[in-house]
């Protein structure tokens, strides 16, 4: 049998965690661009693009192509640009979550291609800014 006291807690449990994640009002963000990396095609970011869209925040998965960074960093984040422009035209700000690659390219574009006008927010994840010794052995121009 449950006792009263029991459920309180119960409840309560459920309650506070509830609480810590509540839906905001109005999102920070309304529009953010998912940048995959190496190998990918962006599938990886489906689930937060899901979770993201149904907080009214307007996702944007572009592909890098070629994936394998073999046309150069450089390459790859004038065609990212070509693409945000494409999707949110020129002025509108966005935020930008990369993974890996994503975030070396993500970071071109925001420093040498004058994304970072229009960029609020830029968050990376496992990307590698001070370089790494396998990308030396990798083909193609990727790793300059």
């Amino acid at each position: 049998m449950i006792t009263a006291r029991f459920f309180q807690l119960f409840t309560g449990i459920f309650a506070t965690a509830a609480s810590c994640h509540p839906q905001p009002s109005e999102p920070r963000y309304q529009r953010v661009v998912l940048v995959h990396g190496i190998l990918e095609d962006g599938k990886a970011f489906e689930s937060l693009k899901t979770r993201l869209e149904t907080h009214g925040i307007e996702c944007f998965v572009p592909r890098l192509k070629p994936n394998t960074g073999s046309s150069g960093l450089d390459t790859l984040a004038e065609n990212l640009k070509c693409d945000i422009d494409e999707k949110f035209g020129m002025e509108d700000p966005i935020a930008i979550v990369a993974f890996s690659m994503g975030g070396l390219v993500s970071r071109y574009y925001l420093q040498k291609l004058d994304g970072a006008r229009r960029c609020e927010t830029f968050i990376t994840i496992s990307s590698p800014h001070h370089g790494t010794k396998a990308a030396r052995f990798f083909p193609g121009r990727g790793a300059l």
